[in-house]
């Protein structure tokens, strides 16, 4: 068998993954379960369908959120029809764009506070003690449970914010996650300007930019970009409904906060509808759907491009763990994008959270260390969290925890596992996780108890969400990314059985992001049952083998076996995919189904992920059709 066979197979491999398994029912779902909203103020003359909180009112044709002369004024504006902006049973978010323009007038140049929000807000009631620098968002006493994003615009420096001239990103706290000086930018809030706003997210990817000028230089679409920051917005907001508006304060200072426009519009779709775009909605039949896939094989086999190299990082002795100003700390810095690069934790800290590292909290084993559950302070509550703690006996582990920290801490997707930080103290190397409660689709497959609750819907749900970060990895993030370890032990599910990839010890960067399918670099690591064969006879790891792992594991996941089987006689049952092709020749594959299911699953979706998962395998694309 060629190894460029395979190549050439796999190439199409995720993106007929990604239609196949999405087509009649990803499409549906977000049009029956989300829906668009577009309005448009360009003054607001006739404010219809929108409410005032507080002090906020309307005078002159524009929306005055504060009284100028009132110390302590708090008002909110929103639109009086909630707004779905994610739904939770197929885990799909809205993207958005929204333009507004904005004043702030201060009555003395001297006296200056607070500032104002755009966000989304869970009702219509202005929490008590949000004052001052609190802006209108949160009740001061429980910040952390408002369940508020939003984007602020802030004059003050309280103690928490980096200047008195900023924007901030606020996720569940006034204390901004992400913030940005506007005066490198030309942007001056004290100075009464008309200030022209762009917010863009973007629902699939789950990126946030802002963008302000002055209204006297640039439109709203000015590619001033002033902030910019990966954000889940489903992960912060717990209601599936919000009112979307703004909201702003003052403290014993005065100045007025006023709207002079608004434009809101949000849609949804994401990566499944811009597959749609490149195969043609119209595809009904899955033997044209192959035919279509010989095509792009062989147009792809045609077209010659350049080979690129992965990122490689340099190893880091033992010895310096313990060294703060180490060559490994030099390294993270050097290769972390800080904006979005998770923090730093304290070993102590990781200690007290996992209670000294207690075996009871022990969440999982690998090759390169254990996974620990533990708990860190979260304004008034406590939140769970992951601690990899590395082998101190592994000659790999240096490499393999720089790698994870410089591949994981720059990508920001729904489908993957968030680094939220790390740690190198006392011999120790540790990265901090989100905490997943229900495992790995490993453990949810083969532990009675925990796989109880894993009927068809959700392990479909899980499939797609797979295919939704291979293609983020592949394809749509800054720079690509091979996973090399593609399994069902690294598939976390969270507790909306949303799949989140994670381990990224063996990934590895892509430098050229405009790279043919036949990309191959010199590495190792994989599983056996999920490496494919030219890995095995070449040494080299692609993107395409990446997507042979998938192929695994959607068997897995579809048949709930194990892609080899070493206790099985039968040499045909004990290889998955020998036995599941054998099916198909004898015209009944959905007999390949698990049978812990019941018989509770769609056939149609269950041929349509065995088929995925057999096309991933298939070593001649020639053959594709049969």
């Amino acid at each position: 068998m060629a190894a460029k066979d395979m190549n050439l197979m796999s190439s199409y491999g995720l993106i007929l993954a990604l239609y196949l398994i999405s087509t009649c029912s990803i499409d549906s779902e977000a049009t029956a379960n989300l829906t668009s909203s577009d309005f448009s103020y360009p003054t607001f003359e006739f404010p219809k369908g929108i409410e005032t909180l507080g002090n906020a009112s309307f005078e002159n044709n524009v929306l005055q959120l504060t009284v100028g002369g009132l110390p302590h004024s708090v008002g909110r504006a929103v639109r009086s029809e909630a707004l779905k902006i994610w739904d939770r049973s197929t885990g799909l978010v809205l993207s958005f764009t929204t333009t507004f323009t904005f004043s702030v007038q201060l009555l003395d140049p001297n006296k200056y506070g607070d500032g104002l929000a755009f966000g989304f807000f869970p009702d219509k009631i202005i929490p008590n003690n949000s004052g001052g620098g609190i802006l209108g968002l949160y009740d001061s006493d429980s910040a952390a449970k408002n369940n508020v994003v939003a984007v602020e615009f802030d004059l003050f420096k309280n103690l928490f914010d980096p200047d008195s001239n900023h924007v901030g990103l606020d996720l569940n706290n006034v204390s901004s996650v992400t913030t940005s000086e506007l005066t490198n930018y030309g942007v001056r809030l004290k100075a009464g300007n008309l200030i022209n706003v762009k917010i863009d997210y973007d629902g699939s990817g789950g990126r946030l930019n802002v963008y302000a000028i002055n209204a006297s230089l640039g439109s709203p679409g000015f590619k001033n970009l002033v902030l910019s920051s990966n954000m889940d917005i489903s992960r912060y907001i717990q209601n599936e409904e919000v009112f979307v508006g703004f909201s702003a304060a003052t403290g014993d200072s005065v100045e007025y906060h006023t709207i002079h426009s608004w434009t809101f519009k949000t849609w949804s779709g994401g990566s499944s509808k811009r597959l749609y775009s490149i195969l043609g909605a119209s595809l009904g039949a899955l033997a044209f759907v192959f035919s279509a896939a010989i095509i792009i094989a062989a147009l792809l086999h045609k077209k010659r491009r350049s080979k690129p190299k992965l990122r490689r990082f340099l190893p880091i002795s033992l010895d310096q763990r313990s060294n703060p100003t180490s060559d490994l700390s030099k390294e993270i810095l050097k290769v972390c994008d800080w904006d979005v690069c998770p923090r730093k934790f304290s070993y102590e800290e990781l200690t007290r959270a996992t209670k000294d590292f207690d075996p009871s909290g022990l969440l999982g084993e690998g090759g390169f260390g254990d996974v620990y559950k533990g708990t860190i302070p979260c304004g008034n509550f406590e939140r769970s969290i992951a601690v990899k703690r590395f082998s101190q006996s592994s000659n790999q582990s240096d490499r393999e925890y720089l790698s994870e920290v410089a591949v994981i801490g720059r990508l920001r997707h729904r489908n993957l596992v968030q680094l939220q930080g790390w740690c190198h103290e006392g011999g120790e190397l540790l990265l901090v996780y989100d905490y997943m409660p229900n495992g790995s689709v490993d453990q949810l497959l083969y532990d009675s108890k925990s796989g109880a609750d894993l009927d068809w819907s959700k392990r479909l749900k899980i499939c797609r969400g797979l295919a939704s970060a291979l293609l983020y990895l592949h394809e749509e993030c800054q720079q690509r990314v091979v996973h090399r370890d593609v399994k069902t032990s690294n598939v976390m599910v969270d507790s909306r059985y949303e799949a989140r990839l994670g381990d990224f010890g063996l990934a590895r960067f892509v430098e050229n992001h405009n790279c043919a399918a036949s990309l191959t670099t010199s590495v190792g690591g994989g599983t056996l049952g999920y490496i494919a064969p030219e890995r095995s006879m070449t040494g080299k790891a692609t993107l395409e083998s990446d997507v042979y792992s998938y192929g695994a594991v959607l068997l897995e996941i579809a048949t709930g076996r194990r892609p080899i089987d070493v206790n099985t006689v039968d040499p045909v049952e004990s290889v998955l995919v020998d036995w599941v092709w054998k099916l198909v020749k004898e015209d009944r594959v959905v007999d390949a189904a698990d049978p812990s299911l019941g018989g509770q699953y769609d056939v149609e979706e269950m041929t349509r992920v065995l088929t995925v998962g057999l096309m991933a395998f298939q070593p001649d694309p020639s053959q594709a059709h049969d």
